[in-house]
């Protein structure tokens, strides 16, 4: 199952939501393997302009945040066994801020700050990373066409 939602609000608001869960078996050397995987996303996305007295800015800033869990565990049953014991648990959360905004006629410029969790529960393990990321693009153009 998949379900989605994604709704449009004033001023140009956008949120989103989705779920997806997945279920497989596989049949290896008589042994059973079962795989479930579960995602939930969360989606915004907006422009805005900062006041004249903070910063001056020819065009708005675009914003967006995302939020995404996956989480992933695994089992196996063996052919002589009527549980099925478990190998695999892990969980990632994603959360990711992006803003940016052009300086017309020629320059843009932006900011990414993203943070990652993994876990991984069945070796009580824990991992962190956080990246920040700032950009400027220059466009132009040099010469003539003849």
């Amino acid at each position: 199952t998949a379900p989605s939602l994604t709704l449009t609000w004033i001023h140009g608001i956008l949120t989103s939501a989705d779920y997806s869960n997945d279920r497989s078996e596989q049949r290896t050397s008589g042994s059973l393997v079962r795989t479930t995987t579960a995602t939930s996303n969360a989606y915004v996305a907006f422009a805005f302009r900062p006041p004249q007295s903070i910063v001056k800015l020819p065009t708005d800033i675009r914003t967006n945040a995302r939020y995404t869990v996956t989480s992933s565990s695994q089992c196996i049953q063996p052919v002589s066994v009527l549980t099925c014991i478990p190998f695999v648990d892990t969980q990632q959360k994603q959360t990711q801020l992006s803003m940016d905004t052009d300086f017309p006629p020629t320059f843009s410029a932006g900011l990414q700050v993203a943070y990652i969790l993994n876990v991984q529960k069945q070796l009580n393990q824990k991992t962190a990373q956080l990246t920040i990321t700032a950009y400027v693009s220059l466009s132009t153009s040099v010469g003539q066409f003849r």
